[in-house]
């Protein structure tokens, strides 16, 4: 009974001992007065105090039982069995009534545990528990509190959950003090599992005393008003490296520090969902007490950290809040080496006290103000900003009174002057420092630096004609409004920076972010080696109005969310590298580029990409020109679109619509349907002139013209689809090596509206479909001529002429006559729906049918086959065979009116009959493909020769006049004519009868046969062609190419020596020194020996011996002056350089010797006039220098040039020793000073400055690489290193540290300019 009253008036002193703070909470804002519990008002009370209330003994706060007297510490055991370990190390606890206080356990059960005042599971030694998925409930119904008491400083309880799903809980105990695991003295660690509160006055976890606990996984939640998650107390020490500590209720603790506890949290979550005020998820009431967070994330729907006057430091993690992410007196931010701080809440970052110093060195947040404070009397808090990135609404709420520096960051939103530092600024890019860090553009003129700008709209101001605005590197320009260059010649250097509309850009001036116009020229390009530099934001990147209005895009990046760039009313777009791209490619329906109003476009590089949703596009060209070359690449839905535009800003063919045009000499276009294309309503008179380059269709036909308008492919134009082209309108022409290919499965459909398909054709024609009113201007003609190029069909014809007879008012000539043609079926095939008409003219054959007529040149395709309503063209004999079925009934003929190749494997077959023109010749024996038959030739009325099968005579030789025997089979021929028409090389023309015709026999082909007259006679003369020339030997004739007699050229060669060998030893010139070589001319495996004479003052610097293909040759040298070599098959040239013999200068300093790094740069120095020592002995290499000393050591450097240039630093005297060097390095862009007015001369220059001052005075050439782990990418310095690192000039104070602010000392400085100028 004295037990329980004790613990029972413990219990009414803490809660006692809490109350004083909720009577002091006086001065509360009014948010907080809205909350009833006693918690709700403890923030406040650890406040208001000037002098904050301490805290009561360790023995006020913690439950009764760790007071018991010296009787409640002699517990008698609970009684445990002894079972036996199992192969893990784990033993099997299987009561379901109580715990066990030692040794390795693996639960099995679930455990209800009814502990009283004086018994409960006491840990003295070590225990690992797990919980195996099971459940610990502890009820209090008989008085009792713990789960587990740990209280021996050698005592350790470590908690697992192998299984998962496993808990402690006291579930069901009643509203009153309850602790489920306490730990007074020793260690606790939380691997797995949960501990759940569910007393109002309860705790999952509670740290007393010097105990310490770690928190590696698992859950520590509280569930109940009032309960806490984790409470540590006293000196307890809990470190979080994984897990979460949770509060899930209003008015309860997730968790809470007191006494002189300290938190760290390195890892895993601690979150808080009670919505009071003055709630947070990690709370702190005592000054003592330490809180450290590196990592892992903090979420709260109220504030994330509250102490009153508790040291708080944040080096890594995240913060979400609903509220305050902080609500602190005394907290920095300062993210350590690898880590990032993120701080996202919708109340403030800051929630301070009075007297508060608060800092922020680094890190990202996200607030609508940035802080706010909670002042209770006349000292203001602090808080100092050097560093991060602040997307915030305001600094400060309205009316704080709180005292706010900012040296340093990056804000979206402008920064009022009075929190600035003294003598800083905020550039347009939001980022705070002085101006030389923080201006965003320079203005160049003639290669010189003239001023830097605050805002990109002010360096376009004072740009004059020709002058260059240069981005400053790395910098993110928000405007507010489009820019503009208005009759003025400028270029824009993006140099890796971002220009962008930022929150509230006005469309008042137009919807793009750059506006060129009433004659301006602008140039965009981009300096900064991966050339990063980008302009978004709005429905136009660029915009160019106004004829004489032009922009060049050399490199960079345009995105418009519309189009990058819109070109109109006569102005002009010249693209000769970067990217211009929609805003999102993949779903957009807007063309990258539109060009309207007789504007023009040209492309010569860079990347478009268009819209890849329908209709999108990478160009459209509406009554303007399209000029597109050299390696430019073109991608989109579709490539280039050319459109008319007639006086009412209309599309349509009207009369007075003025059309576009294409002329294509290079580059590629990669379209999803159509590379190229138009419309029959809206592009009448379009012109396109395709002579290089290539044009692809992934999914649909390349190149879709239906409408009137001229279409030429040459060159070596390459045109891919699944139909190469298809045309329904206007003049095409196919010529030179032009390449067109058709990659579809073949389909026989007829032709649509909107285009095909794709078909599998090269070139499909779709003849008497369009050409009705409204479709065309002045001719509605479709007009083609294939002179030239190479046409394939991978899978169908190579050019299709469809014959849709939809209309009788549009004629269609198709006329082959070059070319080559490779085909899966026909080279060329016209398709009617009846009937063509074939007529053979010479070399040539007519296809005609209504208003449609194809001519093809038997040089091109001279076998033909007329079937079915459709007439087939085939590149030789041979494929007119292989396209008809082996076993065919139907007989079919075969018109062959040019000269073909045919192959010895291929045979004629009984129902293939071959009528081959007067003087065309066949490459090998037609032969029979059936062993009881044989090929005869027949003359027809029209003087053809036909070849068809018969049955093998009895007697061939009483009928036949000649035969041919090959491969086994002999063929007979009715006329001898016949025979020499079809023999090919190595073979016998055997008479069988005496040939009387008496005429003349030409062959205009190459061959040699022989001709075996038996006893006959022959009255026929056999004659060579025109270009060939006849021999005879005996009975064999040879006809070969003619080839006319050659005149040697008269003159002769020189003599002497040098001229005996087959190769030549050219020297090339040289300077400071003579060559020789002996002897002058050589043959392969010759020694030839080289002899150099350096003049006076310089030695021989490289000797090189290459052959005709640039190899070199091995040297061997004899002596200082002589070399050798063996001479090669082919001529060699020799090739020498003499250098000047250095001499080492005079060393007059005493602290400077040959060992020290800096010797060779203070020698130069001194010898160059740079700098003479600080006395006449001594150089003081480890001094600092100022900026004074650096920009004349620069100057001097340069030739001490006097230049005529106004300064406005007051700090700069006219008469002083550096005043010519300043004001040189203002005029040269070298330098702006620390402000408008002041060059801090007496500074100590660092190490970061030199080597920017260095870079400016090379010109700021572009650079890349960087890997300094001091050197932040955005650093105004860090393009000059990363060229210094580049350049040799220097290497870092370690492999990932450059010191970029260590002072720069005279013998650094001259190191680095030493390095500079070899």
């Amino acid at each position: 009974m004295k037990k329980r009253l004790l613990a029972s008036l413990m219990a009414l002193c803490l809660i006692v001992g809490l109350l004083p703070t909720a009577v002091l909470a006086v001065e509360e804002p009014q948010d907080l007065q809205e909350e009833t519990s006693i918690s709700d008002s403890i923030p406040a009370a650890a406040e208001e105090s000037q002098d904050p209330q301490e805290e009561t003994s360790v023995s006020d706060s913690i439950p009764a039982a760790a007071e018991e007297s010296q009787d409640l510490q002699e517990e008698t055991p609970v009684s445990e069995p002894v079972p036996t370990a199992t192969a893990d190390g784990y033993t099997d606890w299987t009561h379901d009534d109580s715990l066990p206080t030692s040794g390795t356990y693996r639960l099995t059960t679930n455990v209800t545990i009814k502990p009283t005042f004086s018994d409960y599971a006491t840990v003295k030694s070590s225990l690992v528990l797990d919980l195996a998925g099971h459940t610990v409930t502890v009820n209090d119904e008989a008085g009792g509190d713990y789960a587990y008491f740990v209280n021996s400083s050698n005592a350790s309880l470590v908690i697992e959950d192998s299984d998962g799903g496993g808990r402690i809980t006291n579930a069901g105990t009643t509203d009153r003090m309850s602790t489920l695991i306490q730990v007074n003295s020793g260690s606790f660690e939380l691997k797995g599992g949960t501990l759940e509160n569910t007393s109002s006055m309860g705790y999952a976890l509670h740290l007393n005393s010097s105990s310490t606990a770690t928190l590696s996984g698992g859950t520590v939640v509280n569930t109940a008003s009032g309960g806490h998650a984790a409470f540590v107390n006293s000196s307890a020490r809990l470190t979080m490296t994984d897990g979460e500590i949770k509060n899930t209720v209003n008015g309860g603790y997730a968790v809470y520090i007191n006494g002189t506890a300290s938190f760290t949290m390195e890892g895993g979550k601690v979150t808080q969902e009670s919505t009071y005020s003055s709630s947070a998820a990690i709370y702190a009431n005592n000054n003592a007490t330490s809180i450290s967070i590196s990592g892992g994330a903090v979420e709260s729907k109220s504030t994330g950290i509250y102490a009153a006057f508790t040291p708080v430091s944040v080096t890594g993690g995240t913060f979400q809040t609903e509220s305050y992410a902080l609500w602190t007196r005394h907290a920095t931010i300062d993210p350590a080496d690898g880590n990032t701080v993120s701080v996202t809440s919708r109340g403030a970052v800051f929630y301070t006290f009075s007297e508060s110093e608060n800092k922020i060195v680094d890190g990202n947040f996200t607030a609508p103000v940035l802080t706010k404070s909670y002042t209770q009397n006349d000292q203001p808090s602090i808080l100092a900003v050097s560093g991060g990135t602040f997307d915030i609404g305001e600094v400060a709420s309205t009316g704080d009174s709180s005292k706010i520096t900012i040296s340093g960051g990056k804000f979206t939103s402008k920064v009022d002057d009075q929190y600035l530092e003294e003598g800083l600024t905020q550039g347009q890019d939001g980022t705070v420092g002085a101006q030389d860090d923080v201006s965003v553009a320079e203005l160049w003129s003639n290669g010189e630096r003239i001023n830097c700008y605050l805002t990109l709209e002010e360096a376009l101001k004072n740009a004059q004609n020709n002058d260059t605005v240069k981005l400053v590197a790395g910098k993110e320009l928000s405007l507010t409004k489009p820019v503009e260059i208005i009759n003025k010649s400028l270029t824009l250097d993006l140099h890796g920076s971002t220009i962008k509309a930022g929150n509230g850009f006005s469309t008042a001036n137009g919807a793009q972010i750059i506006s060129v116009k009433a004659g301006g020229n602008l140039t965009i390009m981009d300096s900064s080696a991966d050339k990063s530099g980008v302009v978004s934001g709005a429905k136009y990147a660029v915009y160019v109005g106004g004829a004489g209005t032009k922009v060049v895009v050399q490199s960079g990046k345009l995105i418009g969310d519309g189009n990058a760039v819109l070109v109109t009313s006569g102005a002009a777009l010249e693209v000769t590298g970067g990217t211009l791209t929609v805003a999102n490619p993949a779903t957009s329906t807007e063309p990258a580029i539109h060009v309207q109003l007789e504007s023009s476009l040209k492309i010569s590089g860079g990347v478009i990409v268009g819209g890849q949703g329908t209709n999108g596009g990478a160009v459209s060209a509406l009554s303007s020109t399209v000029d597109l070359s050299g390696n430019a690449k073109l991608t989109g839905y579709s490539g280039i679109a050319l459109f008319n535009v007639d006086s009412n800003y209309g599309l349509s063919n009207a009369p007075d619509a003025v059309s576009s045009a294409l002329t294509m000499t290079g580059g590629a276009i990669e379209a999803k349907v159509f590379a190229l294309s138009g419309n029959c309503l809206q592009s009448a008179g379009s012109v396109a002139m395709i002579t290089g380059g290539s044009l692809t269709s992934t999914e649909g036909t390349a190149i879709y013209w239906p409408m009137e308008g001229a279409l030429t492919i040459g060159g070596n134009a390459v045109v891919t689809g699944g139909t190469g082209i298809e045309a329904k309108m206007g003049t095409i022409t196919i010529q030179n090596n032009a390449k067109v290919i058709g990659t579809a499965e073949y389909r026989a459909d007829e032709p649509t509206n909107g285009g095909s398909s794709p078909e599998g054709s090269a070139l499909l024609l779709s003849s008497q479909m369009y050409g009705t009113d409204g479709q065309y201007k002045t001719d509605n003609q479709l007009k083609v001529n294939i002179t030239g190029g190479t046409l394939t069909s991978n899978q169908g014809n190579a050019v299709t002429v469809y014959n849709t007879e939809q209309n009788e008012v549009q004629t269609a000539q198709v006329t082959v006559s070059g070319g080559t043609f490779t085909a899966e079926k026909a080279a060329v095939i016209s398709v009617t729906k009846g009937g063509n008409t074939v007529t053979t003219n010479g070399n040539t054959q007519t296809t005609s049918k209504s208003n449609t007529t194809l001519t093809v040149s038997g040089s091109v395709a001279p076998a033909s086959i007329d079937a079915n309503g459709s007439t087939a063209y085939f590149a030789n004999v041979t494929q007119a065979i292989a396209s008809l079925a082996p076993d065919a009934t139907e007989k079919t003929q075969i018109s062959v009116f040019g000269n073909s190749t045919i192959s010895t494997d291929v045979e004629l077959q009984e129902n293939i009959t071959l009528v081959v023109a007067p003087g065309v010749q066949l490459t090998a024996d037609v032969t029979s493909g059936e062993s009881e038959m044989v090929v005869i030739t027949e003359q027809d009325a029209n003087g053809n020769t036909v070849y068809k099968l018969v049955a093998k005579p009895e007697n061939p030789e009483q009928t036949y006049v000649a035969s041919i025997t090959a491969n086994g089979q002999t063929a007979y021929f009715d006329t001898l004519a016949a025979a020499v028409k079809t023999v090919q090389s190595g073979q016998t023309i055997t008479l069988l009868k005496n040939s009387d015709a008496a005429e003349t026999i030409t062959i205009s082909r190459a061959v040699t046969f022989t001709l075996d007259l038996k006893t006959f006679t022959m009255k026929d003369t056999i004659a060579a062609g025109s270009g060939f020339v006849l021999t005879r030997s005996g009975n064999t004739y040879t006809v070969s190419v003619y080839v006319p007699p050659v005149t040697p050229p008269g003159g002769g060669g020189s003599s002497g020596s040098s001229s005996s060998g087959d190769y030549i030893v050219s020297v090339d010139k040289t300077t400071h020194g003579k060559v020789t070589v002996s002897p002058s001319r050589a043959d392969k495996g010759d020694t030839v020996t080289i002899t150099v004479k350096p003049d006076t003052g310089y030695e021989l610097d490289e000797l090189t011996v290459t052959d005709k293909d640039g190899d070199e040759i091995k040297l061997t040298e004899k002596d200082d002056n002589k070399f050798t070599f063996k001479m090669p098959g082919s001529k060699v040239t020799v090739e020498a350089s003499f250098k000047l013999i250095e001499t080492e200068p005079e060393n007059p300093f005493t602290d400077t010797s040959k060992s020290d790094y800096f010797y060779d740069a203070v020698l130069w120095a001194a010898d160059k006039g740079i700098t003479s020592g600080v006395t006449d002995t001594l150089f003081a290499p480890n001094v600092s220098c100022t900026r004074a000393q650096m920009v004349t050591f620069l100057w001097r450097a340069n030739g001490s040039p006097v230049v005529d240039y106004a300064m406005n630093f007051t700090d700069v005297p006219a008469d002083a020793y550096y005043a010519d060097a300043v004001r040189w390095a203002v005029s040269k862009g070298i330098t702006c000073g620390t402000s408008a007015t002041t060059f801090a001369p007496d500074m100590t220059v660092t190490r970061s400055q030199t080597v920017t001052f260095l870079y400016r005075a090379a010109g700021t050439p572009a650079v890349s690489g960087g890997s300094f782990a001091d050197v932040d990418a955005n650093a105004y310095y860090a393009d000059a290193v990363a060229w210094a690192v580049a350049e040799g000039i220097t290497s870092g104070t370690s492999a990932t540290t450059f010191s970029p602010n260590a002072p720069c000392t005279r013998a650094q400085i001259v190191t680095f300019m030493y390095r500079d100028a070899q």
